[in-house]
């Protein structure tokens, strides 16, 4: 198959179209325009139709016939659906490998298996303060992972950047909890966590923008009481007077005047299951 030809740019602009490049390389591999939001300072405006709603993706680039550089971004726009090599994003490929110059891009493999893992999903506890009639953690054994054996997994994964604390349980209902979500941002780990939401009392939420946390996603089944309460054995009016502190954003002065990015989590939620 023929090389696509290079260096298709923007009108007016340097950024380089790589979309026919990636769809030749991975037309089944494409970013979910559904995708959770992402921190407001992690958009960025499209070089072609000039929406705010690109991102960066990752993927090794090939200059050339065979010149690989690994691991750099491509701006995605999920609105025009394109991927753009940015005046930046190309200058720091450049700095990997100067001699690239103006070679065209003739391929790109976003497939970054690694031996390293850079994510984990860690369990925090299989008990739950739910009984939702489908949730398989109802007839697990119920317990708690051991704090100890969580830093321990911090050292054997120094490659982490980024820890999901979820699981089939409710994941506040551990007393160790903030412990390990300072533990994980002391090493810059970035921490996410899917809660039903039920702790959220505000001392609690004044801990989760205190320990860091970046992201949090609210499970719900229904927000109909009669949907609800057969589903979890709980009733609405509980989860929501509780839900309803995160949203207020109740914390420490400084958590009050800035609004969500690095000092208050991003809420997510609540979302139906």
């Amino acid at each position: 198959m023929a090389e696509p030809l290079a260096a298709v740019k923007a009108p007016g602009a340097a950024a380089i179209d790589l979309s026919s490049v990636w769809r030749r390389c991975h037309g089944h591999l494409l970013p979910d325009a559904r995708h959770a939001p992402l921190q407001p300072d992690q958009y960025r405006r499209c070089d072609f139709c000039h929406s705010d709603s690109a991102f960066l993706v990752a993927a090794h680039l090939r200059f050339g016939p065979d010149t690989w550089v690994h691991e750099q971004r491509l701006a995605h726009c999920p609105d025009c659906g394109r991927f753009a090599l940015s005046p930046d994003l190309h200058a720091a490929a450049a700095a990997c490998v100067p001699h690239i110059g103006t070679l065209p891009v003739t391929a790109v493999d976003a497939r970054l298996w690694s031996s390293r893992p850079t994510f984990l999903n860690i369990e925090p506890t299989t008990r739950c303060n739910f009984n939702c009639w489908y949730c398989i953690g109802r007839h697990m054994v119920q317990a708690d992972i051991e704090v100890d054996n969580f830093a321990r997994m911090l050292d054997n994964y120094p490659s982490v950047k980024a820890i999901a604390l979820v699981g089939e349980g409710e994941p506040l209902l551990h007393k160790g909890f903030f412990e390990m979500a300072h533990m994980a941002r002391e090493r810059g780990i970035r921490v996410l966590m899917i809660s039903n939401g039920s702790a959220f009392s505000e001392s609690v939420v004044r801990k989760i923008c205190e320990a860091g946390i970046a992201y949090i996603s609210i499970s719900i089944d229904s927000i109909d009481p009669a949907t609800f309460a057969p589903v979890s054995y709980t009733h609405l009016d509980v989860y929501k007077r509780q839900a309803l502190h995160l949203g207020r954003g109740h914390g420490t002065g400084r958590h009050r005047r800035r609004g969500c990015g690095r000092d208050r989590p991003h809420a997510a939620g609540p979302q139906s299951r």
